[in-house]
């Protein structure tokens, strides 16, 4: 049931039946998942960036067979196989294409196929291997269906106990599709919507953007993802609020997998006490940044700032850029109206 373990249990199988690799594909509400053995992983990468432009014929004729362990033979007729898009037109010419798979679905929505795939030159699972493998699919269902069950359940344990605490919190996957939400992010609408497919949109088209950004650099593994903040502007109808993303780690990280992130939304009308340290650490600024970030909401000026430091100019334009970068501004007015709207930072008259 942990993520990191399938893909040395579908080696397992791929050894025994000799195959050269398996893969599995799950979805479980708005959860999805892969586990890819090291045999195959070059070529289902491969596919898996080229299906978008392919029609999937297999999946639904193994999801009509019964749930058993089904060959691609017995699936097929030799007619289709030779002009199928899959088989004919990618996994054949690149030398592979004999898979043997299982079609997995609960009553509560996990959706799952498991692949056991053989290169081309070693034929067809025979039907001694095939009988081994439809021995082991009840163990295996019964672990994919827990697997998904076990993400899903332990992503609102996760949100749930943040609540408590007073986070607004979503467990997210890296395309921005909600797993779970905590009743105070479902309640942070007026900044935040589930769009389309679970998916997480902001108001605010600027926001998204950086949303948006911020997810790929999680996938590139870019570690700016994690100090970087979306900052949401104040409108007449809502204050402004900040939002931001943090690993999964440990424990979660192991039944969650690598495609799970945490999201958070922090309002910042009614915060008790916007003090520079609270800046720094909401906004991962350095003592002076916060600290000029602070006065500048205040109504100060950077000349002014600059005598009143004995500072130069250039010290704090060169501060006030790094502030641009971490709050997701490009303006001064623009800085100043996200922290304005903090009631507790109160303006020169």
């Amino acid at each position: 049931m942990v993520p990191d373990r399938w893909p040395g249990v579908l080696d397992k199988i791929a050894q025994i039946t000799g195959s050269a690799g398996g893969s599995l594909f799950f979805k479980a509400q708005n959860r999805t998942g892969t586990g890819i053995s090291e045999g195959v992983a070059g070529i289902y990468q491969e596919w898996l960036a080229d299906v978008p432009g392919r029609k999937d014929t297999w999946t639904p004729r193994l999801r009509a067979a019964d749930g058993r362990f089904s060959r691609v033979v017995d699936l097929y007729t030799p007619d289709e196989l030779a002009t199928d898009p899959t088989y004919a037109g990618f996994f054949h010419p690149k030398g592979f294409g004999w898979c043997t798979g299982m079609s997995v679905s609960s009553p509560d929505g996990v959706s799952a196929t498991l692949q056991i795939e053989r290169r081309f030159v070693s034929g067809s699972i025979d039907d001694k291997g095939l009988a081994l493998l439809n021995h082991l699919k009840p163990h295996l269902s019964r672990s994919i269906v827990l697997y998904a069950r076990l993400g899903v359940q332990y992503a609102r344990s996760v949100v749930d106990a943040l609540e408590t605490v007073g986070f607004a919190t979503a467990v997210i996957t890296r395309k921005g599709v909600i797993i779970a939400a905590n009743a105070a992010f479902q309640n942070s609408e007026a900044w935040v919507v589930t769009g389309a497919w679970g998916r997480i949109t902001f108001r605010n088209a600027h926001a998204q953007s950086a949303l948006r950004e911020m997810l790929d650099q999680v996938s590139r593994g870019d570690p700016r993802a994690w100090t970087s903040v979306i900052s949401i502007p104040e409108t007449e109808d809502r204050s402004a609020a900040v939002a931001r993303l943090a690993p999964i780690s440990g424990e979660a990280r192991d039944v969650l997998g690598d495609d799970a992130v945490l999201m958070m939304v922090t309002p910042l009308a009614g915060t008790a006490s916007t003090s520079p340290e609270m800046l720094r650490q909401m906004f991962n600024l350095t003592s002076a940044e916060a600290k000029l970030a602070h006065a500048l909401a205040a109504g100060g000026s950077l000349r002014e700032l600059a005598g009143q430091w004995n500072l130069s100019h250039e010290t704090l334009r060169t501060q006030l850029r790094s502030v641009f970068s971490k709050t997701n501004t490009n303006r001064q007015a623009q800085l100043v109206g996200l922290l304005g709207s903090m009631p507790a930072i109160q303006r020169k008259a």
